[in-house]
């Protein structure tokens, strides 16, 4: 659903697309928390949670465009390291953004 989503918004325009990409990128942390949940409010609990958030993960998210460019270089080679980094990464942030929505 959330590839489906992030593609209908793409059909905007390109930046929509990412928007709607960052405030869903939470749900896969949120649905492994709770899954008793459903797709459609894991969802619509990941939007709610990335309001005010969206910079700080694009911010996160450039930070690690020298790893993709040494992978490109690398024929992937590099994402051996670059790709469990970049989860420990997201996974931090969730879990700081998790204590400082429930503050």
């Amino acid at each position: 659903m959330i590839s489906l989503y992030t593609f209908l918004w793409s059909l905007l325009l390109f930046i929509p697309g990412i928007v709607a990409a960052l405030s869903y990128s939470m749900t896969f942390y949120i649905m492994q928390e709770n899954p008793h949940l459903d797709a459609s409010s894991a969802i619509t609990a990941s939007k709610n949670m990335m309001m005010g958030h969206k910079w700080e993960l694009f911010g996160l998210f450039l930070s690690f465009i020298g790893w993709w460019i040494l992978s490109m270089f690398t024929f992937g080679l590099a994402l051996i390291y670059a790709m469990p980094y970049f989860n420990c990464a997201m996974t931090v942030f969730y879990q700081n953004l998790k204590h400082e929505v429930t503050r």
